[in-house]
């Protein structure tokens, strides 16, 4: 198995955090589907894009890093672009040195944060 990182835009006006919820669960089904396993899920909330695209200006953007088997990748990408509630998807493969910067990051203290940054 492999490690991903996926983020995902939905461009819903009103989305609430049960509905957010919701379509959470049915990503993870997706990927369990086919025998892969959600490590983290992280909602970022609602964001304004820098342009407007199809005539919408913000979406709620949901980020996971999930592990699943690489031929397993393209049939869970297919079935993400027929869910209608789903606006962007962007899945990219992670290395194992992507994977041990983001597990250090994620452990790291918030003033341990601030300093590392300047």
């Amino acid at each position: 198995m492999k490690t991903y990182d996926a983020l995902f835009i939905f461009a819903e006006q009103n989305l609430t955090d049960e509905a957010l919820g919701g379509i959470e669960q049915k990503i993870r089904a997706e990927i369990e589907k086919v025998g892969g396993r959600v490590s983290e899920a992280t909602a970022l909330g609602r964001r304004g894009f820098s342009r407007r695209l199809h005539k919408k200006e913000a979406g709620y953007y949901l980020h996971l890093i999930f592990d699943v088997n690489s031929d397993q990748v393209a049939p869970v990408r297919a079935r993400f672009r027929l869910m209608e509630f789903i606006f962007r998807v962007q899945i990219t493969a992670m290395s194992a040195d992507d994977f041990k910067l983001w597990t250090e990051r994620k452990n790291r203290k918030p003033t341990e944060e601030r300093m590392g940054d300047r």
